[in-house]
């Protein structure tokens, strides 16, 4: 059941393109937030994004491996360019 709960909120879900991590991309966005799906193999972010926009939900996908430093940093900011804040 979607609700606003989250509306003006942007998450980033980590696995965000299968699993668990799925389900909870799709739970946020029914719930009101902006999401960015990161995972490593940016081919299942997108096509997991793909499916939330074409549910009339904001989502975007992120290439990044969390146990780098520099692609966490990085994915902090391009959710930040992206949607104006997290």
């Amino acid at each position: 059941m979607a609700s606003d709960r989250l509306a003006q909120k942007v998450v980033i879900v980590t696995g965000g393109g299968t699993g668990i991590g799925k389900g909870i991309a799709w739970a946020c966005a029914q719930d009101g937030a902006a999401v960015v799906l990161a995972q490593r193999r940016i081919e299942v972010a997108r096509s997991a994004a793909a499916a939330l926009v074409a549910g009339g939900y904001k989502a975007v996908a992120y290439q990044c491996d969390v146990s780098r430093r520099d692609q966490v940093r990085a994915l902090g900011e391009f959710s930040v360019a992206t949607y104006g804040r997290l």
